[in-house]
């Protein structure tokens, strides 16, 4: 039903691929188990049909990808440079994603660069990371443009089928990142994180509006079960670990301050005031203001 097509192109130059494209013939009839991971794995795509091989992976495939001990190769997808590759674990942890990427690690595989993050500063939302052992998929970056995704599906009778998508990843993607502009702007702030477990108390009738000050002053509200000075000492550590000195406690508000010499050598005083609003039980007005020193 599925003609053999778009592996010539892809073999160009590549001698594994060029015997792929010789040896590998689409199998008349595609079993359910493979089939149905070849779509819950979103398709193969390409202009051009995909050639399917039953229990079997392509020579170049085989060394790329991770197949545990007492695992059955399920098959492949191929079409053009992509290829979706199905292994079937009998017995995988729902947490085995850090064991999963250690191996491919060892295959030539490496984690995607960190992304860039615009940099405004301020307050922003608090940064909640995914741990490994509750991920069942994840990018993986090889040479030049190559990518992999490696998912985590149920498979039958309890197993677990690892997929392998490994394709050209052409443009900017996980593992060549958009390179952000200089910023023309450059903010007084430094970027604090909220704590976990915190909302935003500026929402409508969340928490009414707090101090105000002025000068070079951001804001944010908080809604959270931490005491003020808890909540000034979340902001202290990041503020400690950038480069920022402590010089105490000063005025009749929960406040700190710290100092640091910007590039030009000036000294510049950062305040953070957290007040606890009295008729709102949790919430708590945190302001940070930054100045300029005046040379002594």
């Amino acid at each position: 039903m599925l003609a053999a097509a778009g592996m010539a192109a892809a073999a160009l130059g590549d001698p594994l691929r060029a015997q792929d494209a010789r040896t590998l013939t689409t199998s008349a009839t595609v079993p359910t188990e493979l089939a149905a991971a070849l779509i819950s794995a979103g398709g193969i795509g390409g202009a051009d049909q995909p050639r399917i091989v039953v229990a079997s992976l392509p020579e170049w495939v085989t060394p790329r990808v991770w197949i545990p001990m007492g695992a059955r190769v399920v098959g492949a997808a191929l079409n053009g440079t992509t290829v979706v590759a199905v292994v079937n674990v009998p017995a995988l942890a729902d947490t085995a994603m850090p064991e999963i990427k250690r191996e491919l690690r060892t295959r030539g595989w490496s984690a995607p660069p960190p992304q860039p993050v615009p940099n405004f500063g301020g307050f922003r939302p608090t940064v909640n990371a995914v741990p490994d052992v509750q991920l069942r998929s994840a990018v993986m970056c090889g040479a030049g443009v190559q990518a992999m995704t490696v998912t985590m599906q149920r498979g039958e009778a309890r197993s677990t089928n690892l997929v392998y998508r490994i394709y050209d990843a052409i443009g900017y993607t996980q593992c060549k990142p958009v390179q952000l502009p200089p910023q023309q702007y450059r903010s007084p702030w430094p970027t604090l994180y909220n704590p976990v477990a915190s909302t935003d108390g500026r929402m409508p009738g969340v928490c009414a509006s707090g101090i105000s000050g002025g000068g070079a002053v951001t804001s944010t509200m908080l809604k959270t079960a931490l005491t003020g000075d808890s909540v000034l000492t979340h902001y202290a550590k990041q503020l400690a670990d950038s480069g920022w000195k402590s010089i105490g406690e000063r005025g009749f508000s929960i406040a700190r301050t710290w100092t640091r010499p910007d590039s030009a050598g000036v000294v510049q005083e950062l305040t953070l005031t957290v007040t606890t609003l009295a008729k709102e039980e949790g919430c708590r007005d945190v302001q940070m203001t930054v100045r300029a020193l005046p040379k002594p």
